[in-house]
């Protein structure tokens, strides 16, 4: 068994993070939305993965503008 690395959260991910608690939603009902894995999103949320082609649907639900709102 491979065991991983444990990851920070990358800035945007801190960011999708807070928006997500604010909205209460949690990491499974939104991946769900997004038609993905909860571990992809969490690998979105860590920087394992880049998820380029969630990262507008993503801001777009949270409200999030990614040329400003990224801590």
């Amino acid at each position: 068994m491979k065991v991983r690395k444990k990851r920070k959260l990358t800035p945007l991910g801190k960011t999708i993070r807070k928006k997500m608690i604010d909205e209460d939603l949690d990491v499974g009902e939104f991946a769900e939305y997004l038609g993905i894995d909860s571990r992809y999103l969490g690998d979105i949320l860590r920087g394992r993965r880049s998820g380029a082609k969630y990262i507008v649907k993503i801001a777009d639900r949270l409200g999030i503008d990614l040329k400003k709102d990224i801590v």
